[in-house]
């Protein structure tokens, strides 16, 4: 005789309360999903022109220059393709590129070559570092201390300057390919150019500011005093450079310096700025030294937003931008 064995068979139940909590929270989430891609997809594959307008007595002939800065390898069409149309048909006479175009974390440097194999077909193309540059080249950013340990190495100019081609590198793909390409690295020395028989200079500082007046000082006080009815231009990644630095040489004139770095504070809400700074990873809590033409007692600050992103933070109100100046 085989006997039966009882199971309890124990039912669960849930209560609908949670039920409903969890349908709102998985339409909450995706929601949210549904909003971060297409503010990511707005942010990614589209940019916009922002024009600013300069006068100087020291040009007769109306100079046009467009800076790029912070597309860590992004891309705006096949090869940027988009990217390059929308500049050769701006027709520039100079491009400047303020730092971070490439990605110091995944070390691909060809988007940032390719790109500029195409625009030295378009103007001359100046391109200062800006930190993702400096890690990926140096192994480090353009710290105090590091600046002092590469000066006790291969010593400074008699002003004080350091000679950033003697800073050993531990990558040298980059500025190798980039001279290769016909660009003319700035990174803490200065260059000139003819533009219609109008004579225009170009310095760039990479530095933070806290090696700027030990390393950069005398070199930007020589650009600026030495031929200063010349068009001064100064290209530096960083907006810590003309308001912790320059600053400080109250005697000095520049015409213009052109920034990156803070990529338009990555959340701009109206009517008071960007929110947000990516680099450095700190709340900027609406300073409004964050995109734009910021004008002080020593010349025009041009702040760009950036043409890219470095981390995962969606660009909110906050279109890649490419940045005119037209000097007149």
């Amino acid at each position: 005789m085989k006997s039966k064995v009882k199971r309890n068979k124990h039912k669960i139940t849930v209560s609908p309360k949670v039920i409903k909590s969890v349908k709102w929270i998985a339409v909450i989430f995706a929601l949210f999903l549904l909003i971060y891609t297409v503010l990511y997809v707005i942010g990614r594959y589209r940019f916009e022109v922002s024009f600013y307008q300069l006068s100087s007595e020291k040009v007769a002939d109306k100079i046009r220059v467009i800076e790029l800065a912070d597309l860590h390898n992004w891309t705006f069409g096949k090869d940027n393709k988009d990217l390059v149309k929308r500049i050769k048909d701006l027709k520039p006479d100079v491009i400047a590129i303020a730092g971070d175009m490439v990605l110091a974390g995944d070390q691909d440097i060809s988007v940032a070559v390719s790109l500029c194999r195409q625009l030295v077909e378009i103007a001359p193309v100046y391109y200062s570092f800006g930190n993702h540059e400096n890690e990926m080249v140096y192994g480090t950013d353009m710290l105090a201390d590091f600046l002092d340990e590469q000066a006790a190495i291969s010593g400074t100019e008699e002003d004080g300057t350091l000679d950033y081609d003697k800073i050993s590198m531990v990558d040298a793909r980059l500025p190798e390919a980039l001279k290769e390409a016909g660009v003319v690295i700035l990174n803490n020395n200065t260059a000139g150019l003819k533009i219609r028989d109008q004579q225009v200079d170009i310095a760039g500082v990479d530095n933070l500011s806290g090696g700027y007046f030990p390393y950069s000082a005398h070199m930007i006080e020589n650009f600026l005093t030495t031929n200063s009815d010349n068009l001064k231009i100064i290209i530096t990644h960083r907006p810590l450079i003309p308001y912790a630095g320059i600053c400080y040489q109250e005697e000095l004139r520049y015409d213009l310096l052109l920034c990156g770095h803070k990529h338009g504070g990555i959340i701009r809400v109206p009517g008071l700025g960007g929110m947000f700074t990516s680099g450095g990873g700190y709340w900027n809590w609406f300073t409004g030294y964050d995109s734009g033409l910021i004008p002080n007692a020593q010349g025009n600050v041009v702040i760009s937003r950036g043409l890219g992103n470095s981390n995962l933070l969606p660009r909110v109100n906050n279109t890649p931008e490419l940045v005119v100046i037209d000097i007149d």
